[in-house]
């Protein structure tokens, strides 16, 4: 799938879930997608997303003007929960300088993600971080696993 976002609100290049959405993907490739926010893919408000065998590569959170770019792969906002295994998030960017965060992944309000046997790889942000789980009010507020 290679595409740009031509959304209201520049949400999740490749794809968007939004308000209680649920999907599963497997053996997909999210590719060159562009937005504000999640050029791969975005989930917000109480969503659940399952990836596996998935990639998400080249994607681009992008900022105009004074506005913000965050999670060039994904962007998970409000109490979401993402599980994704044998995934690959790899060269993302989120880029329009100091207000662009998470290269690769962002994380924030409430949102549980869990990652076993991925890889983050060559993901950078204008703003800093490949990864990025904000803003950190409380340990219970965003949780990002790792497992191998």
């Amino acid at each position: 799938m290679s595409c740009i976002d031509f959304g209201t609100q520049g949400l999740g290049g490749g794809l968007q879930l939004q308000t209680d959405s649920t999907a599963v993907l497997e053996n997909c490739t999210i590719a060159s997608c562009t937005a504000k926010e999640g050029g791969g893919f975005s989930a917000r408000d109480s969503c659940t997303l399952t990836l596996t065998n998935c990639a998400v590569t080249s994607c681009v959170a992008e900022a105009g003007g004074n506005d913000f770019a965050y999670g060039g792969g994904f962007s998970a906002v409000e109490t979401c929960v993402l599980t994704l295994t044998n995934c690959a998030v790899t060269n993302c960017v989120a880029k329009g300088g100091d207000d662009a965060k998470g290269g690769g992944i962002r994380v924030r309000f409430f949102c549980f993600v869990t990652l076993t046997n991925c890889a983050v790889i060559s993901c950078v942000a204008d703003g800093g971080s490949a990864a990025r789980a904000s803003p950190k009010r409380s340990a219970e507020e965003q949780f990002v696993a790792f497992k191998r």
